[in-house]
């Protein structure tokens, strides 16, 4: 029986909306600074917003629970989050996007800065024409039919925006019918529940692979973030941000729509780990493999910028000029493996370079290939071969 069955146990709870946002803004639920950045727009805001008006499921959230000062982000959308809490605290696993966007336009208060992470958090609600707005789309932003989504669980600013509709409404009948939606409208809030996990007894890399199994049935995580995840308790080094900045850098040189896939890949490949790997958490968790990532992102990165410049001199200038994405990586490796490589060697790598492009090999190569044509690569680079198959087709 592995660690994971024996220590791990998965805990359901149902809890209320309200005491779900309570718990953020108290610093009990909080996001680990490994996750992804916040990157919802505007308009998800609002669709999140009106499956709860009506009732609709928005899944459940995943937490893992640890006594561990694990490192959190200091906010939640504009939420600044307390920096101590005593005892257990829940960091979301899943369910960050969702979290945020509830706590964020729930709990805004007007000593919060309300335009944070490129989101305007004041919401609105159209009790006329029964929709969610943001501020910037107010046609004035006093007018009483504009109701404010951070006074649905406030008990008195809920009050203060029902005396503004009777006070300001101009007709008795309208007053009373936005005050009626307005009542529905707290009700759905206040009365919404939804599914909490939690994963508790359980050390940081049970939680993550336990979240790369959600991941790989639906929950969508690039797999440098996942091994962030797994990895960051180890030091400095976070490999997605690190991921991050180098793509950057491949932007302001024509490559910056290279999948980040491959980028990983030439990652593993310079630490001579399976580039194909499926399960990256099973991989990652290995302690002399996490150990060594600093030093094989630095010369994974290096032999792509060598690889880079022999490409630029065959006119390869951009990405659109690169056929797949794989041929940088088996390049990448070749020149972390030889830096400077004799002019014959050059002269074969851009016949199988120009090969490979135009005779579609990559298109249609199977994982058995791709591995024997990397190894290849690297023979050639290490001088115990003189050719490549592929140059032969």
């Amino acid at each position: 029986m592995s660690d994971i069955e024996k220590h791990t146990e998965v805990v359901p709870e149902v809890i209320f909306l309200g005491k779900l946002v309570e718990r953020v803004a108290a610093g009990k639920i909080r996001v680990p600074k490994f996750q992804r950045d916040f990157v919802w727009s505007q308009p998800d805001l609002g669709t999140l917003l009106d499956s709860v008006r009506r009732g609709f499921p928005i899944g459940s959230i995943l937490v893992w629970d640890t006594e561990k000062g694990i490192q959190s982000t200091p906010r939640i959308g504009p939420l600044e989050i307390p920096s101590g809490s005593n005892g257990s605290v829940g960091y979301l696993l899943d369910g960050q996007q969702r979290v945020s966007t509830l706590a964020g336009t729930l709990r805004l208060s007007d000593d919060m800065d309300p335009i944070v992470d490129h989101i305007d958090w004041r919401v609105y609600y159209d009790l006329e024409d029964q929709t969610f707005i943001d501020h910037r789309k107010l046609a004035l932003d006093s007018d009483p039919r504009y109701f404010p989504v951070r006074s649905l669980l406030n008990t008195a600013g809920f009050f203060e925006a029902c005396r503004r509709i009777q006070d300001q409404a101009g007709d008795e009948r309208r007053a009373l019918r936005w005050l009626d939606e307005a009542d529905r409208l707290s009700s759905a809030f206040r009365d919404y529940q939804l599914p909490l996990i939690h994963i508790r007894e359980a050390d940081l890399e049970s939680a993550v692979t336990v979240f790369a199994r959600l991941n790989r049935t639906g929950r969508k995580m690039a797999a440098d973030e996942l091994v962030s995840a797994l990895t960051y308790q180890e030091g400095e080094f976070h490999l997605a941000s690190m991921l991050n900045g180098f793509k950057a850098e491949l932007r302001r040189m024509g490559f910056g729509s290279l999948d980040r896939v491959f980028l990983l890949r030439s990652v593993l490949a310079a630490l001579e780990l399976d580039i194909y790997a499926k399960d990256w958490a099973d991989l990652m968790v290995k302690p002399e493999v996490r150990e060594r990532l600093p030093e094989g992102f630095k010369a994974a990165t290096q032999g792509i910028r060598l690889a880079l410049k022999m490409l630029r001199g065959l006119g390869v200038t951009s990405d659109r000029l690169l056929p797949y994405g794989l041929q940088l990586v088996l390049l990448g490796e070749f020149h972390r493996i030889c830096p400077q490589p004799a002019t014959e060697t050059v002269e074969l790598l851009s016949r199988w370079f120009w090969v490979t492009s135009f005779t579609g090999w990559f298109g249609g190569v199977n994982t058995a290939q791709a591995k024997r044509a990397l190894e290849e690569i690297r023979n050639l680079a290490k001088g115990t071969s003189e050719t490549v198959s592929v140059v032969d087709l």
